[in-house]
């Protein structure tokens, strides 16, 4: 895999911020932003930063959707291994209410949910 420390335009190094939520390996993924002014630089994507958290770093997939109309629910979606995959969800404009449910036999976490509100 790449090595992600290559300096970003300018010689100044971001990276990708993981706060752990209370599910057993979800995460809030966010940049760490170098401002100038110019505007800011942030990296949004690291694929050893990933690994180091135990997520996946293997992009098979990137998928963006537009909402006409407030309050639309987009769907659900449930893995199952071996087609399981991690999801990285980013809010662009406006705002999203994320849920996750730990489906998961065996998971500490098995049962149990969460909402996040994820704005741009």
């Amino acid at each position: 895999m790449p090595h992600c420390d290559r300096g970003s335009p300018g010689g100044v190094d971001g990276r990708v911020i993981f706060s752990p939520l209370e599910l057993e390996g979800a995460f809030l993924v966010d940049l760490e932003r170098r401002e100038d002014d110019r505007g800011f630089f942030a990296r949004a994507w690291c694929g050893e930063e990933f690994e180091a958290q135990g997520l996946s770093s293997a992009l098979v997939q990137c998928n963006l959707s537009f909402n006409h109309v407030a309050g639309t629910l987009r769907g659900m979606h449930f893995q199952r291994a071996p087609h399981a995959e991690a999801k990285l969800i980013r809010c662009t404009r406006g705002a999203i209410m994320d849920v996750i449910v730990d489906l998961r036999r065996g998971s500490p976490t098995h049962g149990r949910w969460l909402s996040v509100e994820v704005a741009a």
